[in-house]
């Protein structure tokens, strides 16, 4: 089990790496060089969901070691604020909004995973 939860752990890591290092640059520059045919609007929503399932999915990895209910809470606010964002639900402000929540709940997992010594929150992982 554990061999598979590293592969999906690095396949996790590498979809990320492709997200944060090429595919906004390509979202951008495809449009502007009159291939906006090949920009997909549900492949960048796939893509969110599939980040903030692999959010999700470490908040809820943590919660089962910390035991604290707010953070996740939390997270899936954000989670939904950008979702909604994402399909036109709600306003450019919800979406920023949903990201400061997400990030505030990252920074509070990680803060009480420190606190109880937590795996890779140790003082010298700084």
């Amino acid at each position: 089990m554990r061999r598979w939860r590293d592969l999906l752990g690095w396949l996790g890591i590498g979809c990320s790496g492709i997200c944060l290092l090429g595919l906004s640059f390509l979202a951008a520059w495809l449009p502007a060089s009159a291939a906006g045919w090949l920009h997909n609007e549900s492949l960048t929503r796939a893509m969110l969901l599939m980040a903030l399932a692999m959010f999700l999915w470490g908040t809820w990895g943590s919660y089962r070691l910390h035991g604290r209910l707010l953070p996740g809470v939390l997270a899936l606010a954000g989670a939904a604020l950008l979702s909604a964002r994402a399909w036109g639900l709600l306003g450019l402000a919800a979406g920023w909004i949903g990201l400061g929540v997400l990030a505030a709940a990252w920074l509070w997992d990680r803060r009480l995973m420190k606190l109880m010594g937590g795996p890779g929150c140790s003082s010298e992982s700084h």
